[in-house]
């Protein structure tokens, strides 16, 4: 490699090396709250540690877990039976639509199909790709979506595209095809339990990855556990302890969660 190089280390060098307003630069303020240790894949993590860092908190990212696609070509030959396509996550929803960019799957498919979300952030995913949610339930879990649709669809077909270890009760929603799995990395776990040590708090985006790190190490006493719904908070349950969860599924409630808790000791 040969001079001249520049090397882009963070936001503080941006401005500078690409010719922006560098005013100010130092003056914004350093998180100095509660850290919070962001457990799970690493689209969780960076939309969580945002969301900790909105509200002043300081998020120690801990990716544990890597995203691997499955064989779920079957969907496509059968496309033309379903009505509805259920998405459940917006890992899902990537990893589907990057297949049919592979496949050279025109989008005018999709045409007579509707869409349903678990949630707002799966549904706003949705939309990146030009799609708008049909269904997304207000509780926004996997027994209210299932529910939703018997309401609204109880006679048409429904393909359910999930995760490999998705909730069981989304076999009885339509014909499941399993899109991903999540690989978790046992020196991603090493270094998650090390930083979890040092942690006031530790949130969790999903069961399999609270169960997979505290599998691999036992919550240290006196951090507290934080959960995005009730489904992960049972991989916490099972083993005795009892986390914070927050009020809506999504990064963002599950930050003010931990302001309302630190709160609450002030």
């Amino acid at each position: 490699l040969e001079a001249p190089l520049a090397a882009i280390v963070g936001e503080v060098c941006r401005p500078r090396l690409l010719g922006e307003n560098f005013d100010n630069v130092f003056e914004k303020p350093v998180p100095s709250g509660a850290r919070v240790a962001v457990v799970g894949t690493q689209s969780h993590v960076a939309r969580m540690s945002d969301a900790l860092l909105a509200r002043g908190l300081t998020p120690l990212p801990c990716p544990i877990g890597r995203i691997v696609s499955l064989d779920f070509d079957g969907v496509f030959a059968d496309f033309d039976e379903y009505d509805w396509l259920v998405f459940t996550s917006a890992n899902g929803v990537d990893v589907f639509f990057e297949r049919c960019r592979a496949l050279n799957i025109d989008h005018r498919l999709f045409a007579r199909h509707r869409f349903a979300a678990v949630g707002a952030h799966t549904a706003e995913r949705l939309a990146d790709f030009g799609f708008y949610a049909d269904l997304v339930p207000s509780a926004q879990t996997t027994r209210a979506l299932i529910e939703a649709l018997k309401n609204i669809a109880p006679r048409e077909k429904v393909a359910v595209l999930c995760a490999k270890a998705g909730n069981p009760l989304l076999n009885k929603a339509g014909v499941r095809y399993d899109l991903y799995e999540v690989i978790y990395d046992l020196d991603a776990l090493s270094r998650a339990a090390r930083a979890v040590q040092g942690a006031k708090y530790v949130t969790f985006g999903s069961f399999g990855g609270a169960s997979a790190l505290l599998e691999f190490a036992p919550l240290p006493e006196g951090v507290r556990a934080v959960c995005i719904g009730e489904e992960t908070a049972k991989a916490l349950h099972v083993r005795g302890i009892t986390p914070l969860v927050a009020a809506v599924p999504g990064a963002e409630a599950m930050a003010d969660r931990i302001l309302q808790e630190e709160s609450c000791k002030d």
